[in-house]
């Protein structure tokens, strides 16, 4: 059963003449009356006597009741859909699994956004690709949350980048053991990191590890950059006393460094020492 042809039953009830609502609704009058005669064959029933004005049966008056409901409330439930449409999206942001100021400022800055824009949801999918351009190319994203740095190799094919301002302190620190012969210094320079052996996980950090490689080799230091299997605190565990980490000052806090009693942050005492956050995407999709 159409629900145009239920809209134009209670248009004739309203009217009491098919030719005055044919004229309403737009159509001739014999389209009209053979929407009215296919509903009385469907339910087997004489809606209307055949008289001017037209009068309603008492099977046309119960069934003009039913059919403004249905009517009325397929009106509302169109109203909705559309709104929906038009006010409600998904937002797919791929981010990596850190617990890096640089990711806390941006889920900061997205869930303000969030609760500005109720109409969007946003879905957070985690990725481990090595670059943004590959992240959008392997999983249904929009944009991707990165940090330290935007890629060379995305900017070329590309990507803009868009920086989310810090609003946590995401200076840069290296996180050494005590025993590490930068652990003496109070405060690091680029010209110190020369040489030092700085691992990554290869499940959830290979768009970290690129853009902090890129980072240093902007700064002219050179490094070990070898895989760890291990994850979270796994990976942390996994390092070895030469083995240092890049975190930021926010970390001085976070509950899961007092399991490693042995090692301490050491502030970089440079301009450019951030963990920059930035929400990267390419123009090109839509």
């Amino acid at each position: 059963m159409d629900i145009e042809h239920l809209r134009e039953f209670c248009t004739v009830a309203q009217y009491r003449s098919i030719s005055k609502a044919a004229d309403h609704l737009h159509l001739s009058q014999p389209a009209l009356s053979a929407h009215i005669s296919t509903l009385e064959k469907r339910f087997g029933v004489q809606l209307f006597y055949r008289e001017r004005p037209l009068r309603l049966t008492p099977a046309g008056q119960r069934f003009l009741e039913r059919a403004s409901e249905v009517v009325s409330d397929y009106a509302r439930l169109e109203d909705e859909i559309s709104r929906m449409a038009h006010t409600a999206s998904t937002l797919a942001i791929g981010y990596v699994e850190t617990h890096h100021a640089a990711n806390m400022n941006g889920f900061a800055a997205l869930g303000e956004f969030a609760r500005t824009h109720p109409g969007i949801h946003i879905d957070w999918i985690p990725i481990s690709e090595a670059s943004v351009s590959a992240a959008l190319a392997g999983h249904p994203l929009d944009c991707v949350m990165c940090n330290l740095c935007p890629l060379d190799s995305d900017r070329a094919q590309g990507i803009r980048h868009i920086p989310i301002p810090a609003a946590i302190n995401d200076s840069l620190c290296l996180w050494a053991d005590r025993a590490h012969p930068l652990a003496s210094r109070d405060k690091l320079h680029w010209k110190d990191l020369n040489g030092i052996k700085l691992p990554h996980s290869e499940k959830s950090s290979l768009l970290w590890s690129a853009a902090a490689q890129q980072f240093l080799e902007a700064h002219g230091i050179t490094f070990t950059g070898n895989l760890k299997g291990e994850d979270n605190i796994g990976f942390l565990q996994a390092l070895t006393p030469d083995e240092v980490q890049f975190f930021d000052a926010s970390y001085a806090s976070f509950p899961a460094l007092s399991l490693f009693p042995n090692r301490i942050l050491l502030p970089i005492d440079e301009p450019d020492a951030h963990h920059r956050a930035f929400i990267a995407y390419d123009p090109g999709i839509q």
